[in-house]
């Protein structure tokens, strides 16, 4: 049975990008997003609401980074707050430290993200970011990634 290692989510940033510059000149950027869970259900099947009427609802906070020409876009267009679709490979990743032991880290690797909203107002009417030309809908793939050492 063939498995497959990808990974794809919808959700809202919950700040801004944090971008980072390697010691070998690639660039990175780490994602924040805040992803709706569907909405509790009872035994019953039946949705559970709070004490307003409201669905309850939760949500799970990955944290997904980018690579090569992505993080261009994203270091331009994206801001906190935007709703945007991201999808990838999950890589799982070995780092030795110092004492010889070793530490594992799942990495949800970004391949595509799309825009999903327009971009806010600011407060002079303009589009944010300011100064940005017209925002691309989507961003492909690049082949930036890091060796395994250079997080």
């Amino acid at each position: 049975m063939q498995s497959n290692n990808y990974f794809s989510f919808i959700g809202r940033t919950t700040r801004d990008p944090e971008v980072r510059t390697l010691e070998s000149g690639a660039k990175c950027a780490y994602i924040s997003l805040a992803v709706d869970q569907p909405p509790r259900r009872d035994d019953n099947g039946n949705v559970v609401v709070d004490e307003k009427g409201f669905p309850v609802r939760h949500a799970d906070f990955p944290r997904v980074v980018a690579w090569g020409n992505l993080v261009d876009v994203i270091e331009k267009h994206l801001k906190k707050g935007r709703l945007i679709s991201v999808s990838g490979q999950v890589r799982t990743r070995r780092v030795e430290k110092q004492d010889g032991t070793a530490d594992f880290y799942t990495d949800f690797r970004v391949g595509d993200f799309q825009f999903l909203d327009k971009p806010a107002k600011s407060d002079n009417g303009s589009k944010e970011p300011s100064g940005a030309s017209e925002e691309p809908a989507s961003a492909p793939a690049s082949s930036g990634a890091p060796s395994k050492d250079e997080f």
